[in-house]
């Protein structure tokens, strides 16, 4: 089904694996949803700027503040372009699964100050 949906929207079966496991690395309740924090935070790290979360309430029909995995594919087709080369597409994804694994390898710092 999942696999079905990224096709639909134009995603080859590499690109679906790397943004699965994308969204696998940034689930890290494993909830099956991704808050609006942590989406705009993969977008960031993308290289993209959005001038806030509002740009993803069309993405969230319950209005709970959350994406589920078709969502998040809709929001990165939407940022990429889609562009029919895809390598534009395939550079970003990359950079953004490499980007978490290393900040996943980092510590993490307290946050009690």
């Amino acid at each position: 089904e999942e696999r079905r949906g990224a096709v639909e929207l134009g995603f080859d079966d590499l690109e679906f694996r790397e943004l699965r496991e994308v969204f696998s690395m940034l689930d890290t309740e494993q909830a099956g949803c991704l808050s609006f924090p942590v989406v705009m935070h993969a977008i960031t790290l993308m290289g993209h700027e959005l001038a806030g979360e509002d740009i993803l309430k069309p993405y969230d029909p319950d209005r709970l503040g959350r994406l589920n995995f078709k969502a998040f594919l809709r929001v990165i087709k939407e940022l990429s372009g889609m562009d029919s080369s895809g390598g534009k597409r395939a550079d970003m994804m990359s950079s953004l699964g490499r980007t978490i694994r290393v900040q996943q390898t980092r510590p993490l710092d307290s946050e009690e100050d």
